[in-house]
């Protein structure tokens, strides 16, 4: 397999950033060399429209100077065919039940699937990211919507976890997020790792090396890796050589 990944925790690190600015290096470095790239707009934050939606990462890519023309899956007659001959694929972010449900009900899981492990770059940020793992279960999402199975595309062998944060409000009294992945992991059946993402961090898999990316500072951690069984996460930084977990079996 040849997969070319870049997922992002988010598209932003943080409100008052440019989307995508931190990630400008990274996505010249996946797209280097292509022409055009494919959005898929399925996950639509907020009820937005998908030509909408597309408009935006078209604007958000072109104020970061990326070159690419930047093509709406919506605009194709036939998105089985706009993901055959695509130069690449990056799928936004919003809800990632909705994203997977809609996915499902095109038939467009597989046509992608295909294309990526045959080495078509494949680009997530948030949702995007969430599916390119095992499944959604990890999700922070609320189930709006109920896709027919929550297993995803499975091009990294453990679940996703976008937007994890360095540190819980002391406001809240709820689960914190450690917790709920600890829920995921309390039942047998889950035995995949779960790796968290802070906001600024991502993953970039090239020549089956996985790397761990982001602009956090050198004494934070950019990522946490929860497993089954095990009391504490395992922190990793800016850096970080995760190309380790690509031989997961479960």
């Amino acid at each position: 397999m040849q997969r070319q990944l870049l997922l992002l925790s988010s598209s932003r690190p943080n409100r008052q950033a440019s989307y995508f600015s931190h990630a400008q290096g990274p996505l010249n470095d996946i797209l280097k060399g292509l022409k055009r790239l494919l959005f898929i707009p399925y996950a639509a934050p907020g009820g937005m429209a998908y030509a909408d939606y597309t408009t935006s990462i078209r604007e958000a890519f072109a104020a970061i100077g990326l070159p690419q023309q930047v093509e709406g899956i919506e605009a194709y007659k036939s998105p089985a065919l706009a993901i055959r001959e695509a130069e690449a694929v990056f799928i936004g972010g919003g809800n990632t039940f909705l994203l997977l449900k809609t996915l499902y009900e095109m038939d467009l899981l597989e046509p992608l699937r295909r294309r990526v492990l045959d080495g078509m770059p494949y680009i997530g940020s948030s949702a995007g990211s969430n599916i390119a793992g095992l499944t959604i279960n990890t999700s922070n999402d609320m189930a709006i919507v109920h896709p027919p199975s929550l297993n995803a595309l499975g091009f990294l062998p453990f679940n996703i976890n976008p937007h994890y944060p360095l540190k819980e409000s002391e406001l809240h009294s709820g689960e914190s997020r450690a917790e709920r992945i600890r829920e995921f992991h309390a039942l047998p059946q889950n035995r995949q790792p779960v790796l968290a993402l802070y906001e600024s961090s991502m993953l970039l898999l090239k020549d089956n090396q996985l790397n761990l990316l982001g602009s956090s500072s050198s004494d934070e951690p950019a990522a946490w890796l929860f497993r089954q069984g095990e009391e504490e996460a395992v922190p990793y930084g800016v850096g970080g050589d995760l190309s380790g977990l690509l031989a997961e079996t479960l």
